[in-house]
Order: C-alpha cells, then structure tokens, then sequence
C-alpha cells in the first residue's frame, strides 16, 4: 500500500520511521503547502525524496510536494497529519480522489463533521480511520479482553489522565483549536468510550485558563446511567498519567505512561492479590495503527461485495466497521462531539476560573539574537552591524567562548563544523588559528562571501566592543553576553569577559547569562552590580536557578514559557525580567521556511524581551 502524507509537524518524522517495519507499506509522498517546508522535513528527517513527479514514479524515491494532485497520482491511501482545524477539509479532498484515510487525532472539532466525513468515505466506498496509537497496540485489546471476561466484574468508573508541561512555542498553544483538551482529548476519552460507551448523559468541564485564552489544563467529568469516567489534560500542569477503572469486584490499574500499554495490573480487595500482565509495545506505536489501516483497506479491497466499511442509519448505529477497526465511528464520533462541547463552551469555562482578555499588555522590546541572523551570518561583524543600525533596536544577543591560548572569541557551538569551514572545537584552537577558517552558512560547506566579495571569520570580543561600543554609548544599547561555559568550563571567562567590559566602560550595557548558573555567581562574586540571567529552555527552572544564584532576570526558551495565568501574574508582580529567546526561526543558510513573525505574542505569557533572528521584521 503506497501512502501520502498530509504535513510535515513532529509525528510525520515518526510516522515514516513505524511504516518501514510495517509489510507492504511505503510512504511514497509528503505534502505541505509551502515546499520549502517539505524540502527542510526531508532534509531533516534524511528522506530520500524527488521534486520531480515523474522520478517519483519511476523510482523508490518520495514525492516532495505542495500539489495535493500529485501526490494522489503516486498514492493508494493518505495519513492526515495537518493542524486540527485542517482534518476535515484534508480527508474529504482525499475521499473525494478515492483514497483511503488515516487521520490524526482528533479526528474533527465537531460531531457533525466528524459524521459527514465518515458518510462521505461510505458514499466513495474508501476506508477511514482515526489514528490513536493506543487503540491499536496489544495491550490495548489484552485490556478490553479482561474487561470483557469479567476479572473486575462490571466496569462502574474510568479514569484517564495525560499531561504533558513544555509545548508553549507549538500549535498545541496557539489557533482556534489549542489547549490540553483539544491536543490530549482523545487519548482520555478512548478508554471512557471503549469501556463506559458513547450513551453518556451529562458532562461537568473544569479548565485552568492559560495567559494567553487556551486551557493550560482541564478536568472532564461524565456521568452514565450506571457509571462515571474521569479525563483528564494538562499542558501547563503535569500529573501522574495512569488510568484506573473501578470495577464490582476489583480494580485495573495501568501505570504511567498508560497510553503504551505494556503493563496492566489487576487489583481485588486483598491487596496481596495482583495479577500483572505485560504486553509488547515496540518502536513509537504508530506501527500498529498502520498496521490496521493497511489491513482494513486490504479488506474492503478484496471485498466481494465491494461495500464501503460505515453504513449509517442513525447517530447510535455503527457496526460494519467495529470488525477491522479499533476505534469504531460511533466512537470516533463521540469524542469529536465532546471536543466541539468544550471549545463552544472554552470562553465562558475560563471566564468563570479567572481569564480576562488584557488589552493593556506591552510590546516586548527586540534583542537582535546573534545579530540578524536570518539574513547574514550568525555571531559575525556583518551581522552584528546590520542589527545594530535596525531603527529601534534594543538590545544584541551573542555568544562568547575561549581560544586555546586563552582570547574571548564569539561564536555559538562548542564545535566549529557548522558555522566554520573547519572540523574541531574552538577550545583546541588557537586564535590565529582560528582566524584562518571562513564563515559560512548554516550548516553548509562553502564559505560565505559577501557582496564586497570578502569572507568573514570569527570576531573577537575586542572587535565586538570596538563596533557596538558607540551604540552603546549613543543609542543604549543592551548587549546580551552568553557565556558558554555549561559544557566546557573554560576557567577564567567570566574574569576575563568582566575585564574587558570595564575596559570599554560598557558595564550599564551589559546583561550576563549562562546554561551554567555557577558561572554567574561567579559574575557576582567578581562584579556584585553585574547584571545576570539564568538561561534554560525551561522558564520555571530558569526561576529556580536565579534565585540560587542570586540572578537579576530569567532567559526562557519560547516553548518552555510558563503558559498558566496565574503563575504569569506572579512572576509579572515580582518584577522579574523575562527576556525570551526561540529556536523557531531560521538562520542564515536554513533551508527552513521562516513562518509568520508572531514572537511579540509571548507578551501574554510574560515575555518582556523577544530575541529574533529577523530584528528588522519586528521594528518596521
């Protein structure tokens, strides 16, 4: 079975490693609207692809492309894996091209759409599934068995959890359809409609509001005429992820991370008694979603009669499918159902908990994140200069780092192999021989040479100084010391950095941070009026850090902001700096598409500061 690919995001690079241990399954095409994207995914994830249709054809190569007719020339079937609110829209284009679907979840945002699509794949007799992993891995099943042959007699209580902390920089934050109900709902309310059903009666929605109107973290209750489930989500809230069903004569217990399946304990009133079955959970578990799939759609092929797998009378009414399918559509449906509940409802549940909509949150200041970096060459004079000169620039950010004789050079990576025509570390080297390799572009060979026809190589922090000192001196301008010390100590940095800063007279322009938060108690055992930052992708443990080491400010990652709103007005009261860096934009030489410069929207989640590649972008 040849099968496209609908989207480029995390699970897709996960999704072709499980189809290649899968028996006749080939992913034969990968599309995206935007190619560069495509082009950047294959790159990444070492596929060996084609531009070109016809070698796509003709060959074991996949098709990169942003023509979705394309890519159904070269495919029998298509793995939906595009943002939520593109669901829809993607699998009906694929049915309407008569190709079988495979979709991410959640499936849709609504019950009716979720019904229509499947309506829709019955009329073009094509197969259509949802893809949780969960639903189709072995111990899934071994669990719905021991259920089904009563070792906890009848089932009364379902308890589902999932949460997961660190996704403030990914859609599962941002758009019409983010949050912790709506990334992790299905994976909770799988087990609720496998176990307790689809007849639910009444619902009770709790939500924590994160700062910027999403729920960082929501609690489902729902009632059954003989029964009660639980599910539960978090992006901003982390909790034991287990799930318990509460039975008449015991209870099962599946350990965290429960939605892999691969250990279920039996529970009876003497505690002494636990029956615990183990169960195989290989790889990423993607590869027993598409093994169904593909068995599925080899059944509806073969199929005499030649009907479509759904037959829909009413909306209680699925059973054609419940045979080949572990998720039946009267499920999958449910569950679209409840996720269109919470969205209709997410305003007024974060309303009544706390959320108000500010209007009167200040635009983050910009720091230049190793110059601009997006358009000339990282941690260079070039690009420090064309920074510099940007109209309403705040601040430069770069990075600094010791020779082997000892001078302070400012480049990022520990190794030199990929801004620098050279293989090694800046450490083994001394600065005339360091000066003797070229800069080039990101992850490329050739040097870059710039329109006077020059190369460039690595500044010293002298040369910095004797650039940026004057718009520091007439301008204000911040700069933002890295000191990159958290994986080579280089002794004596932080005195010689510090020196050459009073040398300079620039010690109201400078701000110090560090990966390693022992060095900057160093800055202050040296300089008490030094002005610190603890870097970490993690904005908590940034906090964490600076008050340990007595820090003036926090240096988070975009994706590891504090999304809750409360502790975001907490830090704000605090009057602790937040200055943001990201590792969403590209730099010089990226084949990466550069995607809607939106980081001033880190405001809400407390940003004060936003380091960018693209100043310029931000301060037209």
């Amino acid at each position: 079975m040849r099968i496209g690919i609908i989207g480029t995001g995390r699970i897709v690079g996960r999704f072709i490693s499980e189809a290649e241990t899968v028996d006749k399954v080939n992913v034969t095409a990968i599309y995206n609207p935007h190619i560069e994207t495509v082009k950047f995914f294959a790159e990444k994830n070492k596929v060996d692809g084609t531009l070109d249709i016809g070698e796509a054809k003709d060959s074991d190569k996949v098709l990169l492309t942003d023509s979705k007719a394309d890519m159904y020339q070269v495919c029998d079937a298509v793995y939906v894996a595009s943002p939520h609110e593109y669901h829809v829209e993607d699998m009906k284009d694929a049915i309407s091209a008569g190709k079988h679907v495979l979709c991410e979840k959640p499936f849709a945002l609504s019950g009716d759409d979720a019904v229509s699509v499947f309506e829709m794949a019955r009329e073009n007799e094509v197969v259509c599934m949802e893809a949780i992993k969960t639903a189709y891995c072995p111990g899934f099943s071994g669990l719905i068995q021991l259920i089904e042959n009563g070792v906890i007699g009848q089932p009364y209580d379902v308890e589902a959890t999932f949460t997961k902390i660190g996704s403030a920089s990914g859609r599962e934050m941002w758009g019409p359809a983010a949050g912790s109900f709506a990334e992790l709902g299905s994976y909770v309310l799988l087990p609720i409609a496998k176990i307790m059903g689809t007849e639910s009666l009444e619902s009770y929605i709790w939500s924590l509001p994160s700062a910027n109107g999403n729920d960082s973290y929501t609690k489902s209750c729902f009632s059954y005429r003989f029964g009660t489930a639980t599910a539960k989500t978090g992006l901003g809230v982390k909790s034991e992820g287990e799930l318990i069903i509460a039975g008449e004569n015991g209870y099962i217990k599946v350990p965290s991370p429960w939605w892999l399946m691969n250990k279920i304990e039996v529970h009876h009133e003497d505690p002494n008694k636990v029956e615990v079955y183990e169960a195989l959970f290989e790889g990423s578990g993607l590869r027993y979603e598409i093994t169904a799939f593909r068995n599925a759609c080899n059944t509806l092929n073969t199929s005499k009669a030649g009907e479509a797998p759904v037959d829909v009378e009413n909306d209680d009414v699925w059973c054609e499918l419940q045979s080949i399918c572990s998720v039946s559509p009267q499920e999958t449906i449910w569950m679209a159902y409840q996720i269109e509940t919470f969205l209709a409802n997410k305003k007024e549940l974060l309303r009544v908990t706390g959320y108000e909509e500010r209007s009167d949150i200040k635009k983050p200041e910009v720091y230049a994140h190793r110059g601009s970096s997006y358009e000339y060459p990282e941690n260079t004079l070039l690009s420090f200069e064309k920074a510099a000169k940007v109209k309403g620039i705040a601040g430069i950010e770069f990075d600094v780092q010791l020779t082997k004789d000892g001078e302070i050079v400012v480049i990022h990576d520990e190794a030199i192999d990929r801004t620098l025509d050279g293989k090694g570390f800046v450490r083994d080297y001394t600065l005339e021989e360091l000066k003797k390799f070229n800069v080039t572009p990101s992850g490329q060979d050739e040097p870059f040479v710039d329109e006077n026809g020059e190369h460039h190589h690595v500044p010293t922090l002298r040369e910095l100084f004797d650039l940026l000192q004057p718009y520091c001196k007439n301008n204000g301008l911040i700069l933002n010391i890295e000191l990159k010390n958290s994986v080579y100590p280089y002794e004596g940095m932080e005195q010689k950095v510090i020196d050459l800063v009073a040398e300079y007279k620039l010690q109201e322009n400078i701000i110090y941070s560090s990966f390693n938060h022992d060095s900057l108690a160093v800055v202050k055992d040296i300089n008490p009026a030094a002005v610190t930052a603890t870097l970490d992708a993690d904005m908590l443990k940034c906090i964490e850090g600076m008050l340990r080491v007595n820090a003036d400010g926090v240096h988070p990652g975009s994706a590891g902001m504090t999304v809750n709103m409360d502790t975001v007005e907490r830090v704000k009261e605090a009057g602790i700096p937040v200055r943001m860096w990201n590792s969403v934009e590209p730099l010089f030489g990226q084949p990466r598409r550069l995607k809607e410069c939106d980081l001033d929207k880190y405001a809400v989640f407390g940003a004060d500061v936003i380091m960018t590649n693209v100043p310029d972008r931000y301060l037209q």
